[in-house]
Protein backbone atom coordinates (compact mmCIF):
# COMPACT_ATOMS: atom_id res chain seq x y z
CA UNK A 1 0.00 0.00 0.00
CA UNK A 2 2.64 2.39 -0.64
CA UNK A 3 1.81 5.52 -2.56
CA UNK A 4 -1.51 3.69 -4.08
CA UNK A 5 -4.08 6.56 -4.86
CA UNK A 6 -7.77 6.07 -2.74
CA UNK A 7 -10.54 8.85 -3.83
CA UNK A 8 -12.64 9.77 -1.08
CA UNK A 9 -16.20 11.50 -1.21
CA UNK A 10 -13.93 14.83 -0.62
CA UNK A 11 -10.64 14.29 -0.16
CA UNK A 12 -7.82 11.55 -1.84
CA UNK A 13 -4.49 10.16 -0.61
CA UNK A 14 -1.53 11.30 -2.31
CA UNK A 15 0.54 8.25 -0.27
CA UNK A 16 -0.09 5.13 1.82
CA UNK A 17 2.43 3.94 3.94
CA UNK A 18 2.96 0.37 3.41
CA UNK A 19 3.55 -0.05 7.49
CA UNK A 20 2.43 3.07 10.09
CA UNK A 21 6.01 5.49 10.75
CA UNK A 22 6.76 7.19 13.73
CA UNK A 23 7.13 10.49 14.28
CA UNK A 24 11.07 9.88 13.77
CA UNK A 25 10.68 8.13 10.75
CA UNK A 26 9.41 10.75 8.99
CA UNK A 27 12.15 13.40 8.14
CA UNK A 28 11.79 17.04 6.23
CA UNK A 29 14.47 18.86 3.56
CA UNK A 30 13.79 22.01 2.93
CA UNK A 31 13.98 23.38 -0.59
CA UNK A 32 14.26 27.29 -1.18
CA UNK A 33 11.69 29.63 -2.65
CA UNK A 34 11.67 32.70 -3.47
CA UNK A 35 8.71 35.25 -4.84
CA UNK A 36 8.89 38.10 -7.35
CA UNK A 37 8.23 41.59 -5.89
CA UNK A 38 4.85 40.80 -8.36
CA UNK A 39 3.48 38.15 -6.83
CA UNK A 40 4.47 39.60 -3.20
CA UNK A 41 2.27 42.76 -4.23
CA UNK A 42 -0.43 40.35 -5.41
CA UNK A 43 -0.49 38.14 -1.70
CA UNK A 44 -0.99 41.40 -0.49
CA UNK A 45 -4.05 42.93 -2.59
CA UNK A 46 -5.23 39.21 -2.16
CA UNK A 47 -4.84 38.77 1.62
CA UNK A 48 -7.08 42.25 2.35
CA UNK A 49 -9.67 40.90 0.23
CA UNK A 50 -9.78 37.63 2.36
CA UNK A 51 -9.78 39.59 5.95
CA UNK A 52 -12.16 42.06 4.85
CA UNK A 53 -14.57 39.12 3.11
CA UNK A 54 -13.97 36.99 6.36
CA UNK A 55 -15.11 40.12 8.18
CA UNK A 56 -18.80 40.25 6.51
CA UNK A 57 -19.01 36.60 6.89
CA UNK A 58 -18.61 37.09 10.39
CA UNK A 59 -20.79 40.11 11.08
CA UNK A 60 -23.73 38.59 9.35
CA UNK A 61 -23.87 36.01 11.95
CA UNK A 62 -23.90 38.98 14.57
CA UNK A 63 -19.83 38.75 15.24
CA UNK A 64 -17.78 41.31 15.72
CA UNK A 65 -14.32 41.56 13.98
CA UNK A 66 -11.53 43.96 13.83
CA UNK A 67 -9.01 44.37 10.81
CA UNK A 68 -5.89 45.97 12.81
CA UNK A 69 -2.34 45.33 12.61
CA UNK A 70 -0.49 42.27 13.85
CA UNK A 71 2.51 43.23 15.08
CA UNK A 72 4.35 40.04 16.20
CA UNK A 73 5.01 39.33 12.22
CA UNK A 74 7.83 41.88 11.05
CA UNK A 75 8.41 40.00 8.08
CA UNK A 76 5.30 42.29 6.13
CA UNK A 77 3.69 44.84 7.17
CA UNK A 78 0.27 42.54 6.77
CA UNK A 79 -2.55 43.42 8.99
CA UNK A 80 -4.83 40.60 11.03
CA UNK A 81 -8.82 39.72 11.74
CA UNK A 82 -9.10 39.67 15.46
CA UNK A 83 -12.69 38.28 17.06
CA UNK A 84 -12.71 39.35 20.97
CA UNK A 85 -9.09 40.64 20.22
CA UNK A 86 -7.71 36.91 19.40
CA UNK A 87 -6.53 36.84 16.04
CA UNK A 88 -8.53 34.75 14.01
CA UNK A 89 -6.71 35.26 10.63
CA UNK A 90 -3.10 36.14 10.80
CA UNK A 91 -0.14 36.54 8.48
CA UNK A 92 2.07 33.66 10.24
CA UNK A 93 4.78 31.26 9.05
CA UNK A 94 3.63 27.55 7.47
CA UNK A 95 5.83 25.74 4.92
CA UNK A 96 4.07 23.72 1.77
CA UNK A 97 4.81 20.32 0.50
CA UNK A 98 6.56 19.88 -2.58
CA UNK A 99 7.61 16.45 -3.08
CA UNK A 100 7.81 13.40 -1.35
CA UNK A 101 9.75 10.00 -0.97
CA UNK A 102 8.44 6.91 0.69
CA UNK A 103 10.74 4.20 1.51
CA UNK A 104 10.43 0.67 3.41
CA UNK A 105 9.71 2.21 6.76
CA UNK A 106 10.73 5.73 6.18
CA UNK A 107 9.96 9.04 4.43
CA UNK A 108 11.22 12.03 3.31
CA UNK A 109 8.74 15.08 2.93
CA UNK A 110 10.54 18.14 0.79
CA UNK A 111 8.97 21.59 1.99
CA UNK A 112 8.94 25.23 1.81
CA UNK A 113 8.35 27.97 4.00
CA UNK A 114 5.96 30.43 3.02
CA UNK A 115 2.87 32.44 4.81
CA UNK A 116 -0.97 31.96 5.34
CA UNK A 117 -2.05 34.58 2.97
CA UNK A 118 -0.74 32.47 0.55
CA UNK A 119 -3.79 29.47 1.66
CA UNK A 120 -6.95 31.28 -0.12
CA UNK A 121 -4.61 32.99 -2.70
CA UNK A 122 -3.08 29.58 -4.00
CA UNK A 123 -7.29 28.11 -4.11
CA UNK A 124 -7.96 31.18 -5.60
CA UNK A 125 -8.15 30.75 -10.20
CA UNK A 126 -8.83 34.35 -10.89
CA UNK A 127 -5.25 35.08 -8.30
CA UNK A 128 -3.08 32.37 -10.04
CA UNK A 129 -4.45 33.32 -13.65
CA UNK A 130 -3.35 37.10 -13.10
CA UNK A 131 0.08 35.21 -12.75
CA UNK A 132 -0.06 32.54 -14.76
CA UNK A 133 3.46 33.54 -16.05
CA UNK A 134 4.72 32.60 -12.53
CA UNK A 135 4.50 28.54 -12.23
CA UNK A 136 2.60 29.33 -9.26
CA UNK A 137 0.37 26.21 -10.04
CA UNK A 138 2.68 23.73 -8.61
CA UNK A 139 2.65 25.35 -4.89
CA UNK A 140 -0.10 23.42 -2.67
CA UNK A 141 -1.77 25.52 0.22
CA UNK A 142 -0.20 24.68 3.56
CA UNK A 143 0.84 21.31 5.18
CA UNK A 144 -1.14 20.28 8.03
CA UNK A 145 -0.26 17.44 10.69
CA UNK A 146 -3.69 15.92 11.81
CA UNK A 147 -3.47 13.07 14.45
CA UNK A 148 -6.90 11.43 16.01
CA UNK A 149 -6.01 10.91 19.76
CA UNK A 150 -7.54 7.80 21.26
CA UNK A 151 -8.87 7.33 24.82
CA UNK A 152 -7.76 4.74 27.45
CA UNK A 153 -10.81 3.62 26.97
CA UNK A 154 -10.48 3.28 23.95
CA UNK A 155 -12.56 5.96 22.29
CA UNK A 156 -11.28 8.28 19.23
CA UNK A 157 -11.41 12.08 19.81
CA UNK A 158 -12.16 14.33 17.19
CA UNK A 159 -12.92 18.44 17.59
CA UNK A 160 -15.21 20.71 16.00
CA UNK A 161 -14.04 23.81 14.39
CA UNK A 162 -14.99 27.47 15.70
CA UNK A 163 -17.34 29.47 13.21
CA UNK A 164 -14.99 32.49 14.09
CA UNK A 165 -11.92 30.35 11.63
CA UNK A 166 -10.98 31.19 8.27
CA UNK A 167 -10.72 27.51 7.42
CA UNK A 168 -12.99 24.65 7.70
CA UNK A 169 -15.12 26.52 10.19
CA UNK A 170 -17.68 23.94 12.18
CA UNK A 171 -16.24 20.96 10.84
CA UNK A 172 -14.98 18.02 12.60
CA UNK A 173 -10.91 17.97 12.52
CA UNK A 174 -8.42 16.05 14.54
CA UNK A 175 -5.52 17.41 16.77
CA UNK A 176 -2.90 19.44 15.03
CA UNK A 177 -2.33 22.13 12.27
CA UNK A 178 0.10 23.85 10.44
CA UNK A 179 3.77 23.44 10.72
CA UNK A 180 5.29 27.02 11.29
CA UNK A 181 8.98 25.84 9.86
CA UNK A 182 10.80 23.40 7.73
CA UNK A 183 12.57 22.35 10.60
CA UNK A 184 9.85 19.75 11.95
CA UNK A 185 9.99 18.01 15.16
CA UNK A 186 6.62 16.09 14.99
CA UNK A 187 6.24 14.88 18.01
CA UNK A 188 7.28 18.32 19.82
CA UNK A 189 4.42 19.64 17.29
CA UNK A 190 1.78 17.50 18.50
CA UNK A 191 2.59 18.19 22.01
CA UNK A 192 2.10 21.38 21.77
CA UNK A 193 -1.12 21.22 19.66
CA UNK A 194 -2.90 18.53 22.21
CA UNK A 195 -1.71 20.23 25.09
CA UNK A 196 -2.89 23.77 23.62
CA UNK A 197 -6.12 22.11 21.85
CA UNK A 198 -7.45 19.69 24.64
CA UNK A 199 -5.21 20.38 27.22
CA UNK A 200 -3.54 17.16 27.52
CA UNK A 201 -0.35 17.22 29.18
CA UNK A 202 3.01 15.88 27.30
CA UNK A 203 3.66 13.07 29.92
CA UNK A 204 -0.22 11.84 29.04
CA UNK A 205 0.47 10.92 25.83
CA UNK A 206 1.81 8.03 24.92
CA UNK A 207 4.98 9.17 22.99
CA UNK A 208 5.87 5.69 20.88
CA UNK A 209 2.37 5.12 20.04
CA UNK A 210 2.70 8.19 17.66
CA UNK A 211 2.27 6.40 14.33
CA UNK A 212 1.30 7.91 10.72
CA UNK A 213 -0.60 6.28 8.11
CA UNK A 214 -0.39 8.39 4.98
CA UNK A 215 -1.06 12.09 3.35
CA UNK A 216 -4.41 12.45 2.26
CA UNK A 217 -5.24 15.91 0.27
CA UNK A 218 -8.25 18.16 0.34
CA UNK A 219 -10.17 18.10 -2.92
CA UNK A 220 -13.30 20.25 -1.78
CA UNK A 221 -12.00 23.37 -0.43
CA UNK A 222 -8.27 24.20 -0.67
CA UNK A 223 -7.99 21.85 -3.60
CA UNK A 224 -4.25 20.26 -3.32
CA UNK A 225 -4.09 20.88 0.39
CA UNK A 226 -2.09 17.64 2.15
CA UNK A 227 -2.73 16.74 5.97
CA UNK A 228 0.09 13.99 7.56
CA UNK A 229 -2.27 11.67 8.68
CA UNK A 230 -1.61 9.65 12.14
CA UNK A 231 -2.98 8.32 15.48
CA UNK A 232 -1.77 8.51 19.14
CA UNK A 233 -2.84 7.22 22.34
CA UNK A 234 -3.48 9.10 25.68
CA UNK A 235 -3.56 7.76 29.47
CA UNK A 236 -6.99 9.49 29.92
CA UNK A 237 -10.24 8.30 29.42
CA UNK A 238 -12.89 9.67 27.72
CA UNK A 239 -14.82 11.53 30.92
CA UNK A 240 -11.64 12.35 32.16
CA UNK A 241 -10.34 14.07 28.81
CA UNK A 242 -13.98 15.68 28.28
CA UNK A 243 -14.44 16.91 31.26
CA UNK A 244 -11.18 18.88 31.46
CA UNK A 245 -11.76 20.04 27.68
CA UNK A 246 -14.84 21.43 29.22
CA UNK A 247 -13.85 23.03 32.22
CA UNK A 248 -12.45 25.97 29.55
CA UNK A 249 -15.17 28.57 29.05
CA UNK A 250 -15.78 29.13 25.40
CA UNK A 251 -14.17 32.32 25.06
CA UNK A 252 -10.97 30.82 26.03
CA UNK A 253 -10.99 28.15 23.48
CA UNK A 254 -8.61 28.61 20.80
CA UNK A 255 -10.42 30.00 17.55
CA UNK A 256 -10.11 26.50 15.66
CA UNK A 257 -11.47 23.86 18.83
CA UNK A 258 -15.01 24.85 19.68
CA UNK A 259 -15.92 21.35 20.59
CA UNK A 260 -14.88 17.33 21.06
CA UNK A 261 -16.59 14.60 19.65
CA UNK A 262 -15.80 11.48 20.96
CA UNK A 263 -16.52 8.14 18.93
CA UNK A 264 -15.58 4.75 20.50
CA UNK A 265 -13.02 3.37 18.57
CA UNK A 266 -14.20 -0.26 16.67
CA UNK A 267 -15.21 -1.08 13.36
CA UNK A 268 -19.22 -0.42 13.77
CA UNK A 269 -18.56 2.15 15.78
CA UNK A 270 -16.43 4.39 13.66
CA UNK A 271 -18.67 3.24 10.02
CA UNK A 272 -21.81 3.98 11.70
CA UNK A 273 -20.14 7.64 12.42
CA UNK A 274 -18.94 8.15 9.34
CA UNK A 275 -22.30 6.79 7.64
CA UNK A 276 -24.52 8.93 9.98
CA UNK A 277 -22.45 12.39 8.82
CA UNK A 278 -22.07 13.88 5.45
CA UNK A 279 -18.52 13.91 4.14
CA UNK A 280 -19.02 18.09 4.08
CA UNK A 281 -19.29 18.17 8.14
CA UNK A 282 -15.55 17.00 8.02
CA UNK A 283 -12.47 18.85 7.07
CA UNK A 284 -11.50 16.85 3.91
CA UNK A 285 -8.53 15.55 4.91
CA UNK A 286 -9.88 14.64 8.52
CA UNK A 287 -12.68 13.07 6.94
CA UNK A 288 -10.29 10.56 4.07
CA UNK A 289 -7.79 10.40 7.04
CA UNK A 290 -10.52 8.49 9.46
CA UNK A 291 -10.87 6.33 5.99
CA UNK A 292 -7.34 6.16 5.99
CA UNK A 293 -6.88 4.91 9.70
CA UNK A 294 -10.19 2.82 9.44
CA UNK A 295 -9.13 1.06 6.35
CA UNK A 296 -5.22 0.42 8.58
CA UNK A 297 -6.99 -0.79 11.72
CA UNK A 298 -10.28 -2.50 10.17
CA UNK A 299 -9.01 -3.79 6.50
CA UNK A 300 -10.08 -2.96 2.64
CA UNK A 301 -13.21 -4.68 2.98
CA UNK A 302 -14.31 -1.95 5.76
CA UNK A 303 -13.40 1.00 3.55
CA UNK A 304 -15.29 -0.89 0.57
CA UNK A 305 -17.94 -0.50 2.94
CA UNK A 306 -18.25 2.59 3.29
CA UNK A 307 -17.25 4.22 -0.26
CA UNK A 308 -19.48 1.56 -1.28
CA UNK A 309 -22.75 2.67 0.50
CA UNK A 310 -23.61 -1.13 1.87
Amino acid sequence: MNEINFRFPNSSSLAIFSQPLSSKSISFEKSPLTFSEKILQQVTEHWILQLRQKQYQLSKKGIPAKIKSYSSFHDHNLDALFVNEKPVMWPGSCVTLRDWHVNNGSAILFVSELSYPFIAALSDENFLNKLHDENFHSLRPPLAVCTFAITSDSFLVLTVRGIATPVYPGRFYGQGGNPQHSQIDLLQHQLEEMEEELLIKPDEVMHDSLKFFGIVEDQENFPRKPDLIGTVKISLSSHELKDRFESRLHNNRPPDVADTRLIHFDDENLFDFLKSETPKNFCPPAHGGLLLVGMREFGVDWLNRITNND
